[in-house]
């Protein structure tokens, strides 16, 4: 087993998820590892909701990578990706919303070989 570096861990500020929308982009090229934690605030409903890591290799055209994760109530949600997956150069969190809205903190980890 290839020991791994941390590539990036990028935590975006609280952002209103009130409609299907999708994270930063991040770029890792080499990445062995892809993980997101959304922290969805106690003051706000996501029931409703799913996140799903989606890959691209020009940052234009999207490929989803995992299976939905359902936001079922507030606190912490996970979503990652196993080695075979990681073949993107890109990658984001797209999250679709049925109704209402919530509030929530990301944060993106990406592993890897250092290039």
């Amino acid at each position: 087993m290839s020991n791994m570096a941390i590539l990036s861990n990028e935590t975006y500020g609280a952002v209103t998820i009130n409609s299907a929308q999708n994270s930063t982009a991040i770029y890792a090229p080499g990445a062995e590892h892809v993980a997101y934690l959304v922290v969805a605030s106690a003051a706000s409903s996501p029931v409703g909701t799913t996140i799903t890591i989606q890959g691209s290799i020009d940052n234009t055209n999207w490929a989803a990578l995992s299976s939905a994760i359902s936001v079922t109530g507030n606190g912490a949600f996970s979503v990652d990706l196993t080695t075979k997956q990681c073949s993107y150069i890109y990658y984001r969190l797209a999250y679709a919303r049925s109704s209402g809205s919530y509030v929530a903190t990301t944060t993106a980890l990406t592993k890897g070989s250092p290039l």
